[in-house]
C-alpha cells in the first residue's frame, strides 16, 4: 500500500492550521491531531542537524502524516492507520475510491455452474422464454473461524445456496463477475444472520443473490427488472466491474 501515499507537507499543514485554529487537521481513522512530528520535513531535518541519533526509532515507524494520492478531496491520515484499513479494505475510507484489489474472507467452499437449457427464469415478458437457466451452486463445510471472522476459534455451520440467472448476456456478465468475487473470496463472510437471528453463520456480503427462478423480488426470485442494474452497483462497491471478467462471459460484438 506504500506507493498509494503521498507525504503530507508540513508547510501545508502549518498554513491550514493558522487560518483555522480551531479546525485542527487530523486523521480521519484514529481521529488524532497532527503535530510536528507527523511530518517527513520534521524527521529530515532532525537528520541534517545530527538530532537522528537521539532517537531510539525507526523514522519510517513514526506516524507520518500522507494522502492517497488517488482521491480528489483533502483525506489526511496516519500513514500506519490507512495501511492497516487498506489491507483488507483497498479503497479510501472517505470516498471509496479504490486501492488495488479488495480481498475477503469467505470460507473455503465450492463453486459449481450447470446450464439448464429446459428450465426457464420468470419474466413479465418474454426476455427469459427459451433461454434456459444457469443454476451456480455454493457449498460450504462446517469450519473454524479464522483471526478476520466475527469469532476467531470458534465453529461456523455449513451453508449451501442455489443461485439463479437467466441464461441471457446480461446473465453471463454476472456470472462472470460472480466468478471473480469467488475468487478473491467476496460474496460470503461469517457473521450475525439476521434473517435467522443466529451467530457464527455464513451470511452474504453485500451481493444479493437470487434463490428461485419465481417468486418477485420479495421471494429472492424473477421476475425482477432492476435486479442486473443493482448487483452490478453491489459488486463496483467491492471492486468488480465488467471489465474485470473474463472474455467469454461478455456478450459477443457484432462485426
Amino acid at each position: 500500500t506504500k506507493h498509494f501515499m503521498r507525504p503530507l507537507s508540513m508547510r501545508y499543514w502549518t498554513q491550514k492550521r493558522d487560518l483555522s485554529p480551531n479546525d485542527p487537521m487530523r486523521c480521519i481513522i484514529c481521529y488524532d491531531e497532527f503535530d510536528e512530528e507527523n511530518f517527513l520535513e520534521y524527521w529530515v531535518s532532525r537528520k541534517i542537524r545530527k538530532k537522528h541519533k537521539e532517537e531510539t526509532e525507526m523514522v519510517s515507524s513514526k506516524t507520518i502524516a500522507v494522502q492517497l494520492c488517488a482521491c480528489a478531496g483533502e483525506h489526511f491520515f496516519h500513514a500506519e492507520c490507512v495501511a492497516q484499513y487498506l489491507a483488507p479494505k483497498r479503497k479510501c475510507p472517505l470516498c471509496a475510491v479504490p486501492y488495488g484489489v479488495e480481498m475477503g474472507n469467505q470460507p473455503i467452499g465450492s463453486m459449481i455452474v450447470r446450464i439448464e437449457k429446459d428450465t426457464d427464469c420468470a419474466s413479465k415478458t418474454r426476455e427469459n422464454k427459451g433461454k434456459g437457466t444457469i443454476k451456480i451452486i455454493h457449498k460450504f463445510k462446517n469450519g473454524i473461524q479464522g483471526p478476520k471472522h466475527q469469532n476467531p476459534g470458534q465453529r461456523y455451520s455449513s451453508r449451501t445456496e442455489y443461485i439463479y440467472l437467466p441464461r441471457s448476456a446480461k446473465g453471463m456478465e454476472v456470472l462472470g463477475m460472480i466468478r471473480v468475487a469467488w475468487k478473491r473470496d467476496l460474496l460470503y463472510t461469517v457473521g450475525r444472520s439476521v434473517t435467522r437471528s443466529l451467530d457464527n453463520m455464513i451470511i452474504w456480503n453485500g451481493v444479493h443473490f437470487k434463490t428461485s427462478r419465481y417468486g418477485g423480488f420479495e421471494n429472492y426470485g424473477w421476475p425482477d427488472p432492476t435486479y442486473f442494474d443493482r448487483v452490478k452497483d453491489e459488486f463496483k462497491q467491492k471492486g468488480i466491474t465488467v471489465d474485470d471478467i473474463e472474455d467469454k462471459y461478455k456478450p459477443r460484438r457484432r462485426k
